[in-house]
């Protein structure tokens, strides 16, 4: 210390400059450990963690010796988890139908067709052209907003603007609005190289004049383009070519159907096993958790809690569930399972050995990395997540409805039932 010879500092000197913070910084370290020490030693069960009392007596660590230290906590309740046939749900099952096959059919002969560069255009085509703004008195503006661009005939949301771009040729020149023609902020100021802020106070006509015209000419539809779409199917017909897309269809929605089938078991359990939580507790402790929050947009004020706490109580209130459904009927996922799920996605399947043996040497690194610990709790929770929608499945009262994907679409966002 400054101004004594070392060791030779006065001891009261140093406890006045240095014994507060020590002392409260081992009392504040001994009462976390005992206290969770006691928790776990007696398997309490409890919501959120323990907080200091509102009813906590001021302390002077200056000058009290023995401290008593008071804390609230929430127990968790005891539950006895109904997941059985009394709970019902729906599991929607899309049917891809006709449109949606055809539709998929054209994009395909589209992507794989050949392009040309016909005179004249029609509605499939794609014009490239050159934007030139013009003052109000309909000439090009001096220094005004110029920009080349491809426009995608079909895409334009104004029909009249559309049917002007139909029908053209190299060198025609056709005056509009972007923002009108596309309707959309982002899009418009793309097409003009602007920013968002531009286009909201442009009011301007364009002179668009067509520098070429392309078109995508359908691919036709025969064995070579089957193999094309399915190098490894042995598909030989339409009909069996439409069978596997509207397979592969259902493949893919299973995910979206999947998802809305989990969430309505989780409102469904939730109903069937109502039990109230102590709100004004867990109040206290969303709001103690959101403390460390840098962002001061981010921060969770007790204004913004009132409007939000249904969705933060739903929240716990599912945990709390989920891990009495996980205890009680052993759903649980391994390391080996995370293990073999990164096999099959690394081999794709394949049981080559070369490829095995080089898929386990990369995913044994994967695993043994701390900067993948994210990543492999992310497959945690969906392998976890795939098993609940297994176990439902198997112990629900379940009612398959097939739908188009439209419908589910509609289901989805709640304009129907």
């Amino acid at each position: 210390m400054p101004g004594f010879r070392p060791g030779k500092a006065p001891m009261g000197i140093i406890n006045k400059m240095y014994r507060p913070s020590v002392l409260v910084d081992e009392v504040n370290k001994l009462i976390s450990d005992s206290l969770f020490k006691y928790i776990e030693d007696n398997s309490l069960k409890i919501l959120g963690s323990p907080l200091p009392s509102v009813d906590q007596e001021q302390i002077d660590f200056d000058t009290q010796e023995d401290f008593t230290f008071y804390f609230d906590i929430a127990f968790a309740p005891e539950i006895n988890v109904v997941v059985d046939k009394s709970v019902a749900v729906t599991n929607y099952e899309i049917e891809p139908d006709d449109e949606m096959i055809q539709k998929y059919i054209k994009e395909t002969q589209t992507r794989l067709g050949t392009t040309t560069e016909p005179e004249t255009s029609e509605i499939d085509d794609y014009l490239f052209g050159t934007f030139a703004q013009l003052d109000d008195e309909g000439k090009v503006l001096e220094n005004g907003i110029s920009n080349s661009c491809t426009i995608a005939i079909n895409t334009i949301v104004s029909k009249t603007i559309q049917k002007k771009l139909v029908g053209v040729k190299v060198g025609d020149v056709i005056a509009f609005n972007p923002y009108k023609a596309v309707k959309d902020e982002t899009e418009a100021a793309a097409m003009l190289n602007v920013s968002k802020d531009v286009i909201k106070d442009l009011k301007s006509e364009f002179n668009y004049t067509v520098e070429k015209i392309t078109r995508r000419a359908l691919a036709e539809i025969n064995e070579d383009f089957f193999s094309k779409v399915y190098p490894q199917s042995n598909i030989h017909s339409l009909a069996e070519f439409e069978d596997r897309i509207r397979t592969d269809a259902k493949t893919s929605f299973s995910a979206d159907t999947d998802k809305r089938f989990f969430n309505d078991c989780v409102d469904s359990i939730m109903n069937a096993n109502q039990f109230q939580l102590p709100d004004e507790f867990m109040k206290r402790w969303i709001l103690s958790s959101n403390r460390s929050e840098k962002d001061p947009k981010k921060v969770l004020t007790p204004e913004k809690l009132e409007t939000q706490y249904d969705e933060y109580s739903k929240g716990i209130k599912w945990e709390i569930l989920e891990a009495l459904i996980e205890s009680k009927f052993e759903l649980k996922v391994s390391m080996d399972d995370i293990r073999e799920h990164l096999l099959f996605l690394f081999t794709q399947g394949k049981n080559e050995p070369e490829i095995v043996d080089s898929a386990k040497m990369f995913v044994d690194k994967f695993m043994n990395e701390e900067k993948n610990k994210e990543q492999l709790k992310n497959i945690y929770d969906h392998l976890m997540e795939s098993k609940f929608i297994s176990f439902f499945k198997n112990n629900l009262n379940v009612e398959y409805k097939t739908v188009t994907y439209s419908e589910f679409v509609k289901i989805l966002y709640g304009q129907s039932k």
